[in-house]
């Protein structure tokens, strides 16, 4: 037998394991994101490998160079495509965040020089609580707002809300093989190949911050994010995941007006 038909042999139970241990942790996790990798993961690593070695094996009349070739552009086709489509599906079904906004066409926003932070709807656990109002100060601060317990020109209210979701996956391996309403200072709750279908209980998240004209005692922004909470992340990811969802809900703070507006 050629000996880049071992070769071929010898890898190909090592991606069977590799498979085996992806397919672990999806079913203990329940989280079957990765999966379409997963499949291509089998196909292309054990499979191919093993179709190759039988062809190189049978047929002893073909160039061991294209042997090789093939071999190597095998592997390495594994190797990039593995991580890089398990790491395109992550972000994209677990991880993305929805921000939308709504503002008072008719504040005047160069005005709200200062702000004071009120309760709302907290989380409840302190340290959560205590990064948000820290992502919150840095964004005002950013925007040139200064905080101004004494006579501030805004108020600054946020909300936390979570609501325990279905999150459904369908997936094909490609081959034959109320949110309700928050009132200023107020928070509640809000009303030819295989396929598979996986369904799973995701937490999800609702931050809501509040923009109050302390003169008029009225509204006049709200930001709000929408998020899939990751509750086993480290203490440096959720810094990092709670600074980058008030970032990205204080893009449009303050809004782009209409000169006749205002």
């Amino acid at each position: 037998m050629p000996r880049v038909s071992l070769w071929f042999f010898a890898v190909a139970p090592l991606y069977v394991l590799v498979g085996m241990g992806v397919g672990i942790f999806m079913g203990a996790t329940q989280n079957f994101t990765i999966a379409p990798a997963h499949a291509h993961l089998n196909l292309i690593g054990w499979v191919t490998m093993a179709l190759y070695g039988t062809f190189f094996a049978l047929a002893r009349e073909a160039s061991q160079k294209l042997a090789w070739t093939v071999f190597w552009l095998n592997n390495v086709a594994v190797m990039i495509m593995f991580p890089s489509l398990a790491m395109v599906l992550t972000p994209a079904l677990a991880f993305a965040q929805k921000v939308s906004y709504d503002y008072d066409k008719t504040a005047n926003f160069t005005g709200l020089k200062t702000y004071a932070l009120k309760d709302g709807t907290k989380v409840g656990q302190q340290l959560i609580d205590d990064r948000i109002v820290a992502a919150i100060e840095a964004e005002l601060s950013a925007k040139g707002l200064t905080k101004s317990d004494a006579n501030p020109d805004a108020f600054v209210v946020y909300h936390v809300a979570f609501d325990k979701q279905k999150d459904i996956s369908t997936f094909s391996s490609g081959y034959g093989g109320g949110y309700g309403a928050y009132g200023w200072g107020y928070g509640g709750g809000w009303g030819g190949g295989t396929t598979s279908t996986q369904v799973r209980d995701i937490l999800v998240g609702t931050l809501v911050i509040d923009v109050a004209d302390a003169k008029n005692k009225a509204m006049v922004w709200r930001g709000m994010g929408v998020k899939e909470v990751d509750t086993q992340a480290k203490p440096e990811k959720r810094d990092k995941s709670i600074t980058n969802a008030v970032n990205k809900i204080f893009k449009n703070y303050p809004p782009k007006q209409d000169k006749k507006s205002t």
